[in-house]
């Protein structure tokens, strides 16, 4: 009997005189397990983006301002005119504060009109690819989970493209009751000549002139990146605008006011010539700086992949979550912060957990212009057989007016995997 009660005392002693480290007591006394998985998730996000550049300052313009009329018609005579011409003009009599006057209404009297005018230059980035991101999870006794997730790597690619428009706004307004009469407002593709742009065949005449048309998008840059998360990718480009074949212009400038002169007309003769082997074109290009810093947020809980992209629908509740991660974060003056891991508490006595991958943008743009003088072979074959001993150059001899844009989105991806 004394042999069998010395085995449970000699264990007892054991136990109390062995010397165990503070934080690995809890270890002993709660159960805990750790669970590690690596998932790869594939991405295509189609992100828009638009920078306005008013044409006159941020107010409206005031272009007209009208006062008493009565001579040679009263204005209800012009008024009623216009109106024949065009059936929503507004011609009720706005005197005495709207009552009207039998002797003296107001139908174009005392009117304001203002102009609101601006570019708007839009932004089509289609951000597609994958990212591979580690989930480490833990769980302690009954207490929450808690999954760290560490991004491993990225790979992708930023296509981009742009169009632009003008939009117009006039305002005829009644000055005393400050009563809007008319609104002309309207939107008309950004004009381009000498180049269909877009590639649409859709142009207007004006006068002698034929003015294509950029009603639809453009490429404007392609960028591919590996573990460019967070850091500010660069997907500038120009489009042309105007091109002028300067020695075609100058041949038909001499052979129309060169006159009797013998020089002019040789000249003429020459630069038709020289056009046959070179075209040296006038060209205005709109040049485009577009930076973007792309994030992932991966949404981990414990329903399916539609319950969790439901309850981060919305951009404030994808704020409110955090969790933007990526390699470094190449703006940090912003309220944004970005990061390689992230910590999820999940619902506690969970068992398991859905991951969905959304994106996160930040973009930042300035347009302006600049002209060049442009040499390249003409379009026959001898040209091209001559001048391929030549290098074509271009050259930058002015820029103009800028526009700035700036703008945070973000979008889902709902492809979930489980944990």
């Amino acid at each position: 009997m004394r042999a069998r009660a010395i085995i449970p005392i000699a264990l007892v002693l054991i136990l109390i005189g062995a010397v165990v480290p503070q934080q690995s007591v809890p270890e002993l006394l709660i159960p805990k397990r750790v669970t590690t998985n690596t998932e790869t998730f594939y991405f295509d996000v189609t992100v828009d983006h638009e920078s306005r550049k008013d044409l006159h300052g941020t107010q409206p313009k005031l272009i007209l301002q009208t006062n008493s009329i009565s001579w040679p018609q009263p204005d209800s005579v012009y008024c009623s005119f216009i109106k024949g011409m065009y059936s929503d003009w507004d011609c009720e009599d706005k005197a005495n504060n709207g009552a009207g006057s039998f002797w003296n209404g107001h139908y174009l009297e005392y009117e304001d009109y203002t102009l609101e005018a601006y570019v708007l230059y839009m932004y089509k980035v289609r951000h597609h690819g994958s990212v591979t991101i580690q989930f480490r999870t833990v769980q302690s006794g009954t207490s929450s989970p808690v999954t760290t997730s560490t991004i491993q790597s990225s790979v992708e690619s930023f296509d981009t493209e742009v169009k632009a428009s003008l939009h117009v706004e006039i305002t005829r307004k009644y000055r005393p009751m400050n009563y809007i009469r008319n609104t002309f407002e309207f939107d008309v593709p950004f004009p381009v000549y000498g180049n269909d742009l877009d590639g649409s065949g859709n142009f207007v005449n004006l006068g002698n002139l034929k003015i294509w048309l950029w009603d639809e998008y453009v490429p404007l840059s392609w960028v591919n990146s590996t573990n460019g998360l967070g850091s500010m990718e660069d997907l500038s480009g120009s489009v042309n605008l105007v091109q002028v074949d300067l020695l075609e212009l100058g041949a038909k400038w001499l052979q129309k006011y060169g006159g009797s002169n013998p020089y002019a007309s040789s000249l003429a003769l020459g630069l038709k010539a020289a056009n046959y082997l070179v075209e040296v074109n006038f060209e205005l290009d709109l040049d485009m700086e577009l930076d973007a810093q792309a994030a992932v947020q991966p949404f981990l809980g414990t329903g399916n992949a539609y319950s969790i992209s439901s309850q981060f629908n919305s951009h404030s509740d994808r704020v409110a979550y955090g969790c933007l991660m990526g390699f470094q974060d190449a703006i940090s003056n912003d309220a944004f912060n970005l990061s390689s891991t992230c910590t999820h508490y999940l619902t506690a006595g969970s068992n398991e957990a859905t991951a969905v991958l959304g994106t996160w943008y930040s973009f930042s743009s300035a347009e302006s212009y600049s002209t060049h003088i442009r040499i390249s072979p003409a379009s026959n074959t001898i040209a091209g057989v001559v001048l391929n001993l030549f290098t074509s150059h271009a050259n930058t001899v002015g820029t103009g007016g800028a526009g700035r844009g700036h703008a945070v989105v973000d979008a889902f991806n709902l492809k979930g995997s489980g944990q």
